[in-house]
């Protein structure tokens, strides 16, 4: 069995309150979101492939073949490192830890600048909400104004994303652009530079929870997923937003491993970071709901432990760090409002749609979960959001009543697999998704790039099929990793023993786990993922932690 302490460069994180208790909740987060993972699997190679569900992909391979291959890539990967150029390559990291850094930050550079030149090649102006997005932001960069409000008054979570899309705007007329691909070009470079920060932090989490060597596995992964996507290249909340959590959870593992005021500077920059990403994209704020919860639980305890002792003293830091927290989310949305106060002011407040809404169109019958016009003229046909809430809860409970537990539990099998089931992380799948493609490229490059990612290239099946094998891979770890977590979180509260890899554990598998909770009772959609992907990560490069040290420990006793 693997051990969970630190890396030989790490430093040994402080000791959690109750730590039987973090154990217990560890192995709980760790095990349920080991069992979804495990049921997505099972559903994508066994099932899938007779199921009729929303947004299906069919690929050049099947899943079980991608699997056996995905399986047979990390065995050779695993059997190569547990000799000695594992051993090799491992203790030249370890000697050159600066080094390192400094190789990785360039090759973040190097790669930024690649995939910045990539999305100047295929970047272009899609359809369906990223549309609205993308002509509002053109207007206001040219005149100031409004000119949707309809809009913008149902979903005025995107008043923020606007805003940014706007600036973009005023940059690409300032830079002599004057067309909306312009914009679109802009914006792909914050999702390039949001990319690259991804990498980087899921590097530096990684080297700090393990080792630099896993820290590099991490990196890998990275490009292998988040570098290849396409999803740089269009203007939505989906890639601006990608690097959040993995940024959220470098925040966290420093804190954890820090005291006094720098402690509580990180956790106001946890929660500043958490709330901007979440008025961007909601689903980035699970990391920091995760957070919040352990901070909570350890507040708990720590009062018990004052009460027990007299000691109201040892009360102050986790308190200061929760009120950070708070502090940090709150100037955060105070900062949002402001910036999209001139518009919001312009907006119905009457005709928002809440969370009821989405949640009625993840029960919908006809659309499996996903996105149904039918649900939005029954939302839009309410004068307030009162009464349209009572009205969607109405429609929930009647649609839970019809489906039954059977019906229900096939309802979440088909999103499971619209959610999990695509690699490309639903890769034209949205309305008039390819209506505006650029003309034709007399650029040798260009028009290569472009076979990759347009449905009319010549590579356009084999990029996607690339991808669902990566993602395969990606799950089967984490998977590993999961379970792996699971048991040594099992075997420290035995113990009665906390240490910084299973707090780290702990609060990653929690946020995966609300998330495909989340997507599983709210709008389905692969795209979903894709902003959270690095907590898949994580777990990934901790799965072949443990088949890595499975293998020594086995070669070993030979």
């Amino acid at each position: 069995m693997a051990s969970t302490k630190l890396g030989k460069h790490a430093k040994p994180l402080s000791p959690a309150p109750g730590a039987r208790a973090l154990c217990t909740l560890g192995m709980l987060s760790e095990g349920a979101a080991a069992l979804a993972i495990g049921v997505a699997l099972f559903g994508m190679v066994i099932l899938a492939g007779g199921m009729a569900y929303m947004c299906k992909v069919v690929f050049l391979m099947p899943n079980w073949a991608l699997l056996i291959a995905a399986c047979v890539f990390v065995a050779l990967i695993v059997a190569v490192c547990s000799g000695r150029l594992g051993k090799s390559l491992a203790a030249f990291v370890a000697h050159r830890p600066k080094a390192i850094d400094i190789a990785v930050g360039i090759a973040c550079l190097l790669l930024l600048v690649v995939q910045i030149r990539l999305c100047r090649y295929y970047a272009f102006v899609t359809g369906w909400d990223s549309g609205v997005i993308v002509t509002e932001a053109w207007n206001i960069a040219n005149n100031g104004a409004l000119s949707i409000t309809s809009y913008l008054s149902r979903y005025p979570n995107n008043l923020f994303l606007l805003w940014i899309a706007g600036q973009c705007g005023r940059i690409a007329l300032a830079l002599g652009f004057s067309t909306l691909d312009g914009l679109v070009f802009i914006f792909s470079i914050l999702n390039c530079v949001s990319c690259a920060l991804a990498m980087w932090f899921v590097y530096r989490t990684l080297s700090m929870a393990t080792s630099r060597t896993w820290g590099l596995a991490g990196f890998l992964l990275c490009i292998l997923v988040i570098w290849t996507s396409p999803w740089a290249g269009i203007m939505y909340s989906d890639a601006i937003v990608v690097c959040v959590p993995a940024v959220l959870a470098y925040l966290f593992i420093s804190a954890h491993r820090s005291n006094g005021v720098k402690r509580v500077v990180l956790f106001a920059l946890m929660g500043l970071v958490g709330v901007l990403g979440y008025k961007i994209k909601p689903q980035v704020l699970f990391m920091l709901f995760a957070v919040g919860f352990l901070l909570l639980v350890w507040l708990g305890f720590t009062i018990v432990r004052a009460v027990r002792e007299r000691r109201a003293e040892c009360v102050g830091g986790t308190s200061a760090s929760l009120v950070a927290l708070m502090v940090g989310g709150l100037v955060a949305f105070s900062l949002v409002g402001a910036l999209a106060a001139p518009w919001a002011s312009q907006l119905d407040e009457d005709a928002q749609f809440g969370m009821t809404h989405f949640l009625m169109m993840g029960m919908n019958p006809d659309s499996r979960g996903v996105y149904w016009e039918g649900d939005v003229a029954f939302s839009g046909s309410f004068d307030d959001p009162a009464s349209r809430s009572s009205g969607n809860l109405e429609v929930v409970i009647d649609r839970v009543k019809e489906y039954g537990p059977v019906g229900l539990a096939g309802l979440f099998g088909d999103k499971l697999m619209t959610n999990f089931n695509d690699g490309t992380f639903a890769w034209g799948q949205e309305g008039h998704f390819f209506d505006n493609l650029p003309p034709e490229s007399d650029s040798a490059l260009a028009s290569l790039v472009r076979s990759f990612y347009y449905p009319e290239g010549a590579n356009y099946d084999l990029w996607r099929t690339y991808a669902q094998f990566v993602w395969i891979l990606v799950l089967v770890c984490c998977f590993v990793g999961l379970i792996s977590s699971c048991t040594h979180s099992f075997l420290n509260r035995k113990s009665g023993m906390a240490d910084g890899l299973v707090t780290f554990s702990f609060v990653v598998s929690l946020a995966m786990l609300m998330l495909i909770v989340f997507e599983l009772l709210f709008e389905a959609r692969a795209r979903y993922l894709y902003s959270s992907v690095t907590l898949f990560i994580f777990f990934a490069v901790l799965g072949m932690r443990w088949m890595l040290s499975w293998a020594r420990t086995w070669r070993a006793s030979r």
